[in-house]
């Protein structure tokens, strides 16, 4: 694993990261950075931070590179620097994509007990 993904302090994100991920957004964005950050990597909020940061990325046509390691605080911090939106915009399109992946996640759930349902 690289330095990036060292969790510290339940953090996976180093901690000197996290000040920058979560300050210059506003106060409601840092309080849920500080909560999403000690979720298990394979939570729904863990993957909702994940796909957000990388559709910022996409939006703001920042280099693809900031994609490719999904922990690594200086990618992050990058992204969430060249965003100009509000708090308020960006914690609505992190429920935007919590909203998607819990679907899918549903949707995943359903079609393995419907093969499971045939297979019986």
């Amino acid at each position: 694993m690289g330095f990036a993904t060292v969790a510290r302090e339940s953090h996976y994100y180093p901690e000197f990261g996290m000040a920058r991920m979560s300050s210059g957004v506003g106060r409601r964005w840092a309080d849920l950075m500080a909560w999403v950050t000690k979720r298990p990597l394979s939570d729904p909020h863990s993957m909702a931070l994940t796909r957000t940061l990388r559709s910022l990325v996409n939006a703001l046509h920042l280099d693809p590179a900031l994609k490719r390691e999904p922990l690594c605080t200086v990618c992050a911090s990058t992204t969430l620097e060249a965003y100009m939106g509000s708090e308020d915009d960006l914690i609505a399109l992190y429920h935007e994509n919590l909203n998607a992946i819990t679907q899918s996640i549903g949707s995943m759930r359903l079609r393995k007990n419907a093969a499971q349902e045939r297979a019986a």
